[in-house]
């Protein structure tokens, strides 16, 4: 051996290998399990006493033999004295050092994390140590509220959740099952690695595609109509297709239909190497191009990890310009604009989204602003929330290891509950802002509120959206033509799809002719609170036209599309209802106090 290694190598080994007691091995397993402590913090005596023990492990154990443990940590010290590596004042204080009665458990602290760590470096990482990212009191509310999340959910037995500092894309908690020590529901198996079908949850980068390609602005409208395509026709999860819909209320209500017509018409190329340069692969890329319009509504697998990282890319991006975080692709040129990114996040966090992650409008200000997409694999077999905020990404994935589905099994109604139940518990520094800073090419843009395209002198009513400053390129607004049949409002004419698709809808009065309430849900309990300086509620709907609202049966007033109706609260029980151009209504029941 000395022919080949130094006697700091054999060293190493022999403390490596020799026995300390029990069925630990090592002089870093003996310090952690008789002194909770790493070999490198301990004190003299504590250091003679392990060192003494390999020449009989059981008979010196200080647990169970304690004065044959302390006759053999005497002779180590007196060795030591003897030879002048210790003075006579350590030696006697040394001497007097308690012994350790019991054994202490070894750490074991976000395990998952721990074994992706030595799988990436084949347990011997350089220097023989790692500087992590982790956060352990952030790690422990993570598991806590993974755990008590998932044992309240029936059917439902696994779960992971991975939260990444938005700036940088560190890792700052890592729970890859609820429960590592269950051998029922595989809870040794990494969830935050697993390959899973993400349904909705790839849609944004889609829609930023389609910003940076200088496509839509959020208003505008995007055909949600039913459609082959080669070998599938997709539905929307309702069931339903409303005709015509905004970009920003079909990204909100993951529509599969202007999804799809989004990435054919930027190209389904472009759409999967913006999904690479995101970190985002798939678990077989070959088919996935082979078919890959289908990416955009979840017919591929992807990873909790990857997918976290490319939402927080899209907030770092937003708010730093081409700065990306550590672990993502590394390239010097970001694969979204600033504006795009800005633009995405800003549709993934209105006031309706605050109502849906709070229970209330009001309420919102439990919590800070946040983009927040959710999605749902065919057969209800995974749901996801990824949550973007300037200072946390948070991304959760909740189903069963061996693929079960499950009916609650729903993004909306599984998984965003869990990732609202985490983000209050996570401490914002001083000094992060409260939301993204708009970057100076996010423009303020005037569109028809139908159409969302430049309004002509024909449209009736306008509204604001944002677009990218020398961009975003649209036509002027050819819906609205002069009025034909003599009530004075301009007619519209849509495309002849379109046109033919509303048509139907209103002779079978289906649900894609009717108005949707969006905020207040129904049986809402609304609190006041300051989210709103003068302290309104905004009553919101889903509507292809124009909108008359009454509360308690008078009337409250009138809406354009996708405009809300602000309303000073009084307190107790009231019935909304809002009704369509087209003869459509939609009634919710809800309470105020303050």
């Amino acid at each position: 051996m000395e022919r080949h290694h130094s006697k700091d190598e054999i060293l190493e080994q022999y403390l490596n290998r020799a026995p300390f007691g029990g069925n630990f091995v090592g002089a870093e397993a003996a310090a952690r399990r008789y002194f909770g402590k790493r070999a490198r913090d301990l004190s003299l005596a504590e250091a003679a006493l392990l060192a003494g023990l390999p020449q009989s492990p059981t008979r010196h154990r200080p647990d169970i033999h304690p004065e044959s443990a302390e006759k053999r940590r005497a002779y180590v010290l007196l060795r030591m004295y003897t030879l002048g590596f210790i003075d006579e004042e350590q030696y006697k204080a040394a001497l007097e050092a308690p012994l350790p009665d019991r054994l202490l458990p070894l750490p074991f602290r976000a395990p998952h994390f721990c074994e992706s760590l030595l799988a990436r470096w084949g347990g011997n990482p350089p220097g023989g140590e790692i500087r992590t990212s982790l956060d352990l009191d952030l790690q422990s509310a993570v598991e806590t509220a993974l755990r008590d999340h998932v044992a309240n959910l029936p059917d439902v037995h696994g779960g992971a959740a991975i939260l990444l500092s938005t700036r940088t894309g560190e890792i700052l908690a890592w729970a890859g099952s609820p429960d590592y020590s269950s051998s029922d529901h595989a809870g040794q198996f990494d969830s935050v690695l697993a390959w899973r079908s993400p349904g909705s949850a790839l849609k944004p980068f889609a829609y930023a595609l389609a910003l940076d390609q200088g496509r839509i602005p959020p208003a505008t409208a995007l055909p949600d109509l039913p459609r082959q395509y080669r070998d599938f026709a997709p539905e929307n999860f309702d069931g339903s297709h409303r005709g015509a819909v905004s970009a920003r209320d079909a990204l909100i209500a993951s529509l599969n239909a202007p999804a799809l017509h989004l990435v054919d018409l930027c190209g389904t190329d472009n759409f999967l190497d913006l999904l690479r340069n995101l970190g985002i692969n798939a678990h077989d890329n070959r088919s996935v191009r082979r078919n890959g319009l289908g990416a955009v509504i979840g017919n591929s697998e992807v990873r909790l990890c990857d997918l976290a990282l490319a939402y927080a890319r899209l907030g770092s991006i937003a708010s730093a310009g081409p700065s990306s975080p550590s672990g993502a692709s590394g390239q010097a040129s970001t694969p979204v604009s600033p504006e795009a990114a800005w633009i995405v996040l800003d549709m993934l966090s209105g006031d309706e989204r605050a109502a849906v992650e709070t229970g209330t409008l009001l309420d919102s200000a439990r919590t800070r602003r946040t983009a927040w997409k959710t999605g749902t694999s065919s057969g209800c077999r995974d749901a996801w929330t990824l949550a973007v905020t300037p200072t946390y990404t948070l991304g959760v994935w909740l189903g069963n290891p061996d693929g079960r589905p499950a009916p609650n099994l729903i993004g909306i109604e599984a998984a965003a509950p869990l990732v609202f139940r985490i983000l209050p518990l996570l401490p914002v520094p001083d000094g992060d802002p409260a939301w993204f800073p708009r970057p100076e090419g996010v423009v303020p843009h005037r569109v028809c509120a139908v159409s969302g395209l430049r309004p002509s002198p024909n449209c009736p009513v306008t509204t604001e959206t944002w677009a990218i400053s020398n961009v975003t390129v649209q036509a002027v607004c050819s819906i609205h033509v002069p009025d034909a049949d003599g009530d004075g409002l301009p007619d519209e004419r849509w495309p002849a799809d379109i046109q033919a698709f509303r048509t139907a809808s209103r002779r079978q009065g289906s649900v894609a002719s009717r108005p949707v309430i969006l905020v207040p849900e129904p049986d809402a309990v609304l609190r006041a609170g300051p989210v709103m300086a003068d302290s309104r509620i905004a009553f919101r709907a889903r509507s292809a036209s124009r909108l008359w609202w009454f509360l308690d049966g008078a009337l409250l007033g009138e809406t354009a599309v996708g405009e809300p109706l602000l309303w000073d609260p009084v307190p107790g029980q009231h019935r909304l209802r809002c009704c369509s151009a087209d003869g459509g209504s939609a009634e919710v029941s809800f309470s105020f106090s303050r």
